[in-house]
């Protein structure tokens, strides 16, 4: 007996889908486009970069500071010197007027803005780091989805695949049912596998849509557009193939993150003696010239009045002697606090150490499995248009033709679910593994 119905509902079904698919032209891009458009869109790296050029404005500020300080000041006072009421004249002189360009020079201060200087070079090579580690950081979250998206379109290929084996099985469980060679039977289940089979077909897309739109919104684009890729997942399974045989290299050697919490232990140990500076003593040099009178010179007689043009220079010490201990508390929390960013970064590199060690260990055993499924491939289709050839002469059922079918589907699906996986673990090890390239600051 013919079922029109179910065929008229698995067409309308596939139709729906491909008409879904295909709503709008998808732009392809390879994973170097993908790369390009994330790197020039993304605002992380922006904010890195910014922080970048701020290191290198504060440091070229604080080198500034070691330069004289020019400023010009003017002003004018009046001191009541009355015997009754009003301050000592011989020390106000009435008041004063004055007109003056000051010069002032640090000769000495305790070695402060040198270590001031040193800490700025190492906020600077600290940015730096962190401008790569965005990058790299970005890197990863474009291959990530870019792999998922690429596993995702060869799943659709594969679920379409057993669409088309499961049709025609089906259309030849319809010709044998009404030549009355088999049963309805085996027409009902190769409809019912038929149907499964279109829903992981929706399924598939599905997950497709939304890994597209994932890397979309990585890349920064809008996430609605229909994107595809193109790219080989063996690419990402093989690279480091030849890593796996080097266990003895030092591959955390340069790490971002490990440099980065050493550059943090430096820059405390230079507060640190920063902090202890404080207890030197300070010199500057100081300088005037211009215009300085006073009241009673001015009202003074003309001949006897001084011209009040001049200048005046000297040198000013100054020399902490107590403040409560309070720089010793500050020195001992700066220690403390050198001691707690040395066992972080230890804490770092055990973690890291560990990352790296587990995923050796899941590559290897997912080459391994990877080798084992494609070796039995071979056999599994072997197995599958053999019983499908037997069914017609009546050497097989339909039972057996429909789990050969099925174990050939998830074969191909086991292999690809490896290969993503082990791409997943390849994109995360070098995230770990690159090295940091060291620029000068």
């Amino acid at each position: 007996m013919h079922n029109p119905i179910s065929k008229i509902v698995i067409g309308f079904a596939l139709a729906f889908t491909i008409s879904r698919l295909f709503a709008q032209t998808p732009q392809v891009y390879s994973l170097e486009q993908c790369l390009t458009l994330a790197k020039q869109n993304s605002l992380t790296l922006r904010l890195a970069e910014n922080e970048l050029a701020k290191a290198h404005l504060a440091r070229t500020e604080i080198r500034t500071a070691g330069l004289p300080g020019v400023k010009a000041k003017a002003g004018s006072g009046y001191a009541p010197d009355a015997h009754d009421f009003g301050y000592d004249p011989a020390i106000t002189d009435g008041g004063q007027l004055n007109a003056q360009i000051e010069v002032e020079q640090s000769v000495y201060d305790g070695g402060v803005r040198r270590l001031k200087t040193s800490e700025l070079t190492v906020d600077l090579k600290r940015w730096a780091i962190e401008r790569q580690i965005a990058e790299r950081d970005l890197v990863a979250e474009i291959k990530q989805p870019f792999v998922e998206l690429l596993q995702a379109q060869r799943q659709i290929e594969l679920q379409q695949e057993s669409v088309e084996q499961l049709t025609a099985y089906a259309d030849l469980t319809q010709n044998l049912y009404h030549g009355g060679a088999v049963g309805y039977t085996d027409v009902l289940k190769s409809q019912v596998q038929l149907s499964n089979a279109v829903v992981s077909l929706q399924k598939a897309r599905e997950g497709a849509a939304i890994a597209a739109s994932t890397l979309a919104e990585q890349m920064g684009i809008r996430p609605e557009t229909m994107i595809t890729v193109t790219g080989s997942l063996d690419t990402f399974a093989v690279q480091y193939g030849d890593f796996l045989l080097n266990e003895t290299d030092s591959t955390l050697a340069s790490n971002p993150e490990l440099r980065a919490a050493r550059l943090d232990i430096e820059k405390s140990k230079l507060e640190m003696e920063a902090t202890r500076g404080e207890r030197k003593p300070t010199v500057d040099f100081v300088a005037d010239a211009g215009w300085l009178t006073s009241r009673d010179n001015l009202i003074a007689p003309a001949g006897e009045r001084y011209s009040g043009l001049g200048f005046s220079a000297g040198f000013a010490a100054t020399l902490p002697l107590f403040n409560w201990v309070a720089t010793g508390l500050r020195i001992q929390q700066k220690k403390l606090e050198t001691e707690s960013l040395q066992m972080q970064s230890q804490l770092l590199e055990r973690s890291l150490v560990g990352q790296v060690n587990r995923l050796r260990l899941q590559l290897r055993s997912g080459f391994e499995t990877l080798s084992t499924l494609r070796s039995n491939m071979h056999t599994v289709e072997q197995n599958y248009l053999l019983t499908k050839s037997t069914y017609a002469g009546g050497g097989s059922s339909a039972t057996e033709v429909l789990a050969a079918q099925q174990l050939l589907v998830e074969a191909k699906l086991a292999e690809l679910e490896t290969l993503a996986n082990l791409s997943l673990f390849s994109v995360q090890l070098e995230q770990i593994t690159i090295p940091y390239i060291e620029t000068k600051p």
